[in-house]
């Protein structure tokens, strides 16, 4: 099982989701504090799913609209969803190395609910931030809208580390995307084993036409998941 090193241990208390609908938590990481939101379905939880979202420097944050969209889906889906906003939203910007280890806290938030099956997705900046994480850490499974490449490969990242993704993956990019080359939606899918790549006609960057499609392949995604999981923690 691969593991990461951050540079100070996180303590959460235990709750019981079952007590909670939706609630704003404060995570801390690195001298800060994240604002997150953890939503849950109205059934005992067993599974979840932490939300990343785009560039903070240009924008971005826990409640872009895509990532709401993602929130909606995984929520119907029946799982605990946990998104939050990177350093860089209210200052402090650190990268993509610095935005993992914000998810690696975000995770462990998550792993103290004891979930059986958690995993990771990401749009944009979100999506290459999810990707770098489930190359270092074990996670359930993987779904990544419009991840950059060089972004991935920021501050040197061995682009050989996508072979150690062994999860479940799931890839998006619109073939009209501007900000993203739509090249590396293969580059990233010849390096993960087993991606599954899935190119959007007329789609740019922004996902305004191709998310009821998104939510579909996420649902069959996910109904593949439930097939394939063992009813036991995730790796």
């Amino acid at each position: 099982m691969r593991t990461h090193r951050v540079s100070r241990p996180y303590s959460f208390p235990r709750r019981m989701l079952t007590e909670l609908k939706r609630e704003n938590i404060r995570l801390p990481v690195a001298g800060s504090s994240l604002a997150c939101v953890l939503s849950r379905p109205g059934e005992e939880p067993t599974r979840a799913v932490v939300l990343l979202h785009p560039h903070p420097l240009y924008g971005g944050n826990k409640d872009n609209q895509v990532v709401r969209n993602l929130d909606k889906i995984f929520l119907e889906l029946g799982y605990t969803t946990l998104r939050f906003d990177f350093r860089g939203v209210d200052g402090g910007y650190a990268g993509i190395a610095g935005a993992a280890d914000d998810t690696y806290g975000a995770i462990e938030l998550l792993e103290s609910y004891e979930p059986l099956t958690l995993g990771l997705a990401g749009y944009s900046f979100g999506g290459s931030t999810a990707i770098h994480v489930a190359s270092s850490k074990s996670v359930a499974f993987l779904v990544s809208l419009s991840a950059s490449f060089d972004l991935f490969l920021e501050g040197g990242y061995d682009a050989s580390s996508l072979s150690e993704i062994h999860c479940p993956t799931l890839l998006f990019h619109g073939q009209s995307d501007t900000f993203v080359p739509h090249a590396d939606l293969q580059l990233f899918a010849r390096m993960i084993t087993g991606a599954r790549a899935i190119s959007l006609q007329k789609e740019n960057h922004f996902y305004q036409t191709s998310m009821q499609t998104v939510g579909d392949e996420i649902r069959s995604f996910v109904s593949g998941l439930s097939r394939r999981l063992p009813a036991e923690r995730y790796p």
